[in-house]
């Protein structure tokens, strides 16, 4: 040990691994009449103490590296839960949405707003690390293919007697199964806070609900914009694209005839037209 005085008491700065070997060679080594007699003498005793306590510390380490490890893999858990919930309440706020075709009495609209509200509940609760939701709960990543194998059984059921209901579980199946690949990328493509050249990115993106949250993103530039809606080919994103505010007029007119019916109507109904009422 090596000792030094700072200009008041003494301080002992002391090498774990040096106390520990000398301690080791204590007990290895050491004689005395107290130990010869069958008793444990002070010396003994002390290097006992400090083998115990140095094991004592290295468990608790141990313990503290685990807790950090499982804190981690917590919070990924989590993060993917969050992420699957949202791409599961996106698509389907679209399908209510194009059933309410605009008509803000309908009950698929109040469900579509519904949707969308518990959606930036879920995004705000990303930033409180104490946070927990139900949806999180019931969207675990270790949970995550049991329940998507479950909803495609399910699905199975309705295949020939109601198809509609069993293509809309067929694809929340897929949406579950997305897991943490996608996660970033759909919670940056819904924040508002995200810089335009990634949402610019995150516009080409292969997951068509990545890009429906882009299309609607209010940071999302108009250039952006413009550009999307000549290249995408999903009714549901290219309706998002069209009912934003950010979109010129100009691309909006190409779509007044578009052959699919909910796009088509997006399109006359931002530009007024009479028959998109």
């Amino acid at each position: 040990m090596d000792s030094h005085d700072m200009g008041g008491a003494p301080t002992v700065a002391v090498d774990r691994e040096r106390v520990l070997d000398a301690a080791q060679l204590t007990i290895e080594d050491h004689s005395c009449p107290t130990c010869a007699s069958g008793r444990v003498c002070d010396t003994m005793f002390f290097a006992a103490a400090v083998i115990e306590l140095n094991h004592e510390l290295r468990e608790a380490a141990e313990l503290q590296e685990g807790d950090e490890v499982m804190q981690r893999a917590t919070e990924r858990g989590r993060t993917e839960a969050v992420a699957q919930s949202l791409a599961v309440l996106g698509r389907t706020e679209g399908q209510y949405r194009s059933e309410a075709d605009g008509d803000t009495s309908h009950l698929s609209f109040a469900l579509a707003e519904a949707l969308r509200s518990t959606a930036l509940v879920i995004r705000s609760e990303v930033h409180n690390p104490t946070s927990r939701t139900a949806l999180e709960i019931m969207a675990r990543a270790d949970e995550a293919y049991e329940l998507a194998e479950y909803v495609r059984d399910v699905s199975s059921r309705y295949k020939d007697t109601k198809a509609e209901v069993a293509e809309a579980l067929s694809s929340v199946a897929g949406d579950i199964e997305k897991g943490t690949e996608a996660v970033n990328r759909l919670q940056r493509a819904s924040d508002i806070s995200t810089p335009v050249d990634e949402l610019a990115a995150l516009a080409r993106d292969t997951d068509a609900d990545v890009r429906w949250w882009v299309a609607q993103n209010p940071s999302t530039a108009t250039e952006t914009l413009a550009s999307s809606v000549m290249t995408e080919r999903h009714p549901l994103v290219l309706t998002a694209l069209l009912r934003n505010p950010r979109l010129p007029e100009d691309r909006v007119s190409l779509f007044v005839t578009h052959p699919h019916h909910d796009v088509a109507l997006a399109a006359r109904r931002r530009l007024g037209d009479p028959s998109g009422r």
